[in-house]
């Protein structure tokens, strides 16, 4: 699906949970109603730093997709709401600036060697700075 705006819902320091998961619903509702959107022209994500409990998703009907770290519930209410996981996300170049962010060491340098070798020195020196302070974060 190629949606004109993505919504997101970034939790950082906690795992996706059921508040997160209302407010990411809630903000796909009102901002569809206030800009009279259809469902293909918005798409939510609830992007997780952390890995999203086994559980949790079996208990909203998220399954995993084709694509690592990207998860789709069948569950009608809820479906329009995709959750990312950023420490299963592949080690590709476009998934290394969302994969700073993530909770894991290993997975997080992994996202930042990436950059280096790719992108870094074509970079601003202003990013680079933040991409080396998110290193020791």
């Amino acid at each position: 699906m190629e949606a004109k705006d993505i919504l997101i819902k970034f939790k950082y320091t906690e795992s996706v949970n059921e508040h997160a998961l209302r407010q990411s619903i809630g903000y796909d509702h009102f901002y569809k109603k206030a800009r009279c959107l259809s469902e293909k022209d918005v798409q939510t994500f609830l992007v997780s730093s952390r890995s999203p409990g086994k559980e949790f998703l079996r208990q909203c009907g998220y399954e995993a997709t084709t694509h690592a770290g990207l998860y789709r519930s069948i569950n009608p209410v809820i479906k329009m709401v995709r959750i990312l996981s950023l420490n299963e996300l592949s080690d590709e170049l476009h998934n290394a600036y969302l994969k700073c962010f993530a909770s894991r060491r290993h997975q997080k340098h992994s996202a930042f060697d990436i950059l280096k070798r790719c992108v870094f020195s074509f970079l601003d020196g202003q990013i680079q700075r933040v991409l080396m302070g998110l290193v020791y974060f």
